[in-house]
């Protein structure tokens, strides 16, 4: 169970500007409503009522001709449409936050966050001192790019700030069609009967299970810290949950409108590429901070779904006298390959089929006896798994039946990158060296 009497999520509203008739923005929280009109995309993410104390209603008004939000239920003779949520006035709230404004072009009124604006339209002011968190409308992704080394790694600011390019040699290794891939972290903490609480660091099942235009539905993670210094990439996310069951929250699971946010769990990464003079290899710390304790949770610390071309799998294993083992990995998630180094120390590793391009990830377990809080490496293979779903293959690093603490949490792993061979080369060295 999780460590809080009460559910550690609060359940959010989705909000998109819509543009009625061709001279009327306006914001609706309804998906389906948004759909009748062209318009601007997702704008915000407010909560939805009765979760924190003494939170205002923002409103939606309309004179006829012009819709408008506001945080006066009839102003300026408006007629009241209805509560769209109910943002924050204190924008130290949460960590993240953006101001909720109006421009207004002379007979229209729209709801943009600050900083941005509408060709054509002038600042109008805060609405209320209110604040959301901003999303990015019809953008599909949003890069802050890192390089060193010989590798260069894109994380995505819409999907939490999860890694969704990695390019070495012109070639991308991550796979992106939905946003429980990615490379990142995510926590499973038991609920009971078999459900968990699923925090993921990208954003949740909703953006690939609903038809439609899947820029305007999905539910990315808010990234509230992107900072690039050198060769080394910051991020950290307010986590969405993946897939909340029934009857946990008060609305449907993979509801369109609504999500189900972590309002007090922090997860991303400190990533060091071509770290310690080592060109081929990344130094991933997955971080993750908490305000409520988890108990006997299962946490990827990372994990990554890699393009289909990547398919042979490899474990190695540095203190065998065949360290290199290719092995056989069924598909479909029943048929995971979960492995545990023999003395501690080792990695997995997804290569093409010539061995001329293959990432792996190299950890130090608990059973090597140095403190590591990893428990085991995993590989699993989605080729031909739903035709539904796109090809992949999967690696990962879990720390198992972990107690996440109450502040900040940190695991280390390496990633390196390059021909089947040198991989296998350098998690040599990693040993030799002592990385852990």
């Amino acid at each position: 169970m999780s460590g809080s009497s009460t559910p550690p999520y609060s359940v959010w509203n989705v909000l998109w500007e819509a543009n009625v008739g061709g001279n009327d923005y306006m914001t609706t929280g309804s998906y389906a409503e948004y759909r009748q009109y062209p318009g601007l995309g997702q704008n915000f993410y407010v909560p939805a009522g009765g979760q924190f104390a003494d939170l205002p209603p923002l409103f939606r008004l309309s004179s006829g001709p012009d819709h408008m939000a506001s945080a006066l239920p009839n102003e300026g003779g408006y007629t009241n449409e209805g509560v769209l949520g109910y943002p924050f006035t204190n924008p130290g709230s949460l960590p993240g936050l953006n101001g909720i404004r109006r421009v207004y072009n002379g007979s229209d009124h729209a709801t943009v966050a600050t900083g941005t604006g509408i060709a054509g339209y002038s600042d109008d002011g805060p609405i209320g001192n209110l604040y959301g968190y901003m999303r990015y409308r019809t953008e599909v992704e949003a890069f802050q790019t890192c390089s060193g080394g010989a590798i260069t790694e894109q994380s995505d600011l819409i999907a939490g700030g999860a890694v969704a390019r990695w390019w070495w040699n012109g070639i991308n290794f991550i796979n992106t069609s939905d946003y429980g891939r990615y490379m990142q972290a995510d926590i499973f903490s038991p609920i009971g009967d078999g459900r968990f609480f699923n925090p993921i660091e990208a954003g949740s099942l909703i953006s690939n299970d609903v038809g439609g235009d899947p820029v305007l539905f999905r539910h990315g993670s808010p990234c509230v810290l992107a900072n690039v210094s050198g060769n080394v990439h910051q991020t950290r996310a307010v986590p969405i949950d993946y897939l909340l069951p029934p009857p946990f929250g008060p609305f449907p699971k993979n509801d369109v409108d609504h999500l189900y946010l972590y309002q007090g769990i922090q997860i991303g990464k400190d990533l060091t590429l071509g770290w310690n003079g080592m060109p081929q290899v990344a130094q991933y710390k997955t971080i993750v901070g908490t305000v409520t304790p988890f108990f006997a949770s299962d946490v990827e610390v990372p994990t990554a779904y890699l393009n289909e071309q990547f398919k042979r799998f490899y474990q190695y294993d540095p203190l065998s006298s065949n360290p290199l083992s290719e092995i056989s990995v069924g598909v479909g998630e029943a048929n995971e390959v979960r492995w545990i180094p023999p003395q501690g120390y080792g990695g997995v590793i997804i290569g093409n089929d010539v061995g001329s391009a293959a990432m792996g990830v190299y950890a130090v377990t608990d059973r090597a006896g140095t403190g590591s809080r990893i428990t085991r490496l995993s590989l699993a293979n989605f080729i031909d798994d739903d035709p539904g779903t796109v090809n992949s293959t999967k690696w990962g690093v879990r720390a198992e039946n972990f107690n996440l603490n109450v502040g900040t949490n940190e695991f280390r792993a390496y990633i390196v990158t390059g021909t089947t061979a040198d991989v296998a080369n350098i998690m040599q060295q990693l040993y030799a060296m002592g990385a852990n």
